[in-house]
């Protein structure tokens, strides 16, 4: 049975001077990434890399919440069949 890879990326705009802060709590987060930060707005790109629809609802729900971030909102999302980690499981089986 194949897994499904879901990607999304957020748009996260942090408290005034926050920026630095809102970026520390977001990487702590299970399957987030911080992809790019511009201290002159504020504004970080957030990567989430997980293995379903509702974790990835759950992880946005999170960084809304944070004390630091004025506004997330997510802007991409992609699901599809992630091929390479059934490559590797169909390699390994039979080997025992």
């Amino acid at each position: 049975m194949c897994e499904t890879l879901h990607i999304s990326g957020l748009s996260v705009v942090a408290r005034p001077g926050q920026l630095d802060t809102a970026a520390d709590a977001i990487a702590e987060l299970p399957g987030a990434e911080i992809y790019a930060r511009d201290p002159e707005t504020d504004r970080l790109v957030v990567v989430q890399d997980l293995p379903s629809v509702k974790e990835h609802m759950e992880g946005l729900r999170r960084i809304q919440a944070l004390p630091q971030v004025l506004v997330a909102e997510l802007v991409y999302h992609r699901s599809e069949p992630d091929e390479e980690r059934e490559e590797i499981r169909f390699a390994g089986e039979g080997l025992e």
